[in-house]
């Protein structure tokens, strides 16, 4: 009878622990989509790629006179995360159906910028990489 006694308490202890340990418990599951580059060469840096990218390309419409859109360096980022008349315009889990690449690849139209020379691909690839990796203000 005893043995049966210390069953009963090791099940007893073994469903405490299970039901005091569960998944839910732990905090939210954050679910990071898969990287299908390799992200662990290299950082992109907002300020050092993706800005000057904007300078060289945007900046001549996009400015503080733009009515949707200001791609100013002082302003840039926070138009494009959340003050922009459509933003978000990034997306780190799928940054291809993100705004800004739609509008650079001319999917959603126009394509911008809407004069040759258009961004090239590997470019919009370094700015879905920045997108996939967080998409930080650096």
């Amino acid at each position: 009878m005893k043995f049966y006694g210390k069953t009963v308490t090791y099940i007893a202890l073994i469903t405490i622990l299970i039901l005091t340990s569960c998944e839910k418990d732990k905090g939210p599951i954050i679910i990071r989509p898969e990287i299908p580059y390799d992200s662990t060469v290299y950082m992109i840096s907002y300020s050092g790629y993706i800005q000057p990218l904007f300078n060289e390309n945007c900046v001549g419409c996009h400015n503080a006179a733009h009515p949707f859109l200001n791609l100013h360096a002082s302003v840039s980022y926070s138009e494009l995360v959340y003050n922009g008349e459509n933003a978000p315009y990034v997306d780190n889990i799928d940054p291809e159906n993100s705004l800004l690449i739609q509008r650079l690849r001319g999917v959603e139209w126009p394509i911008m910028p809407p004069n040759p020379p258009h961004v090239s691909e590997a470019d919009i690839d370094s700015i879905k990489l920045w997108m996939y990796q967080g998409y930080f203000d650096n």
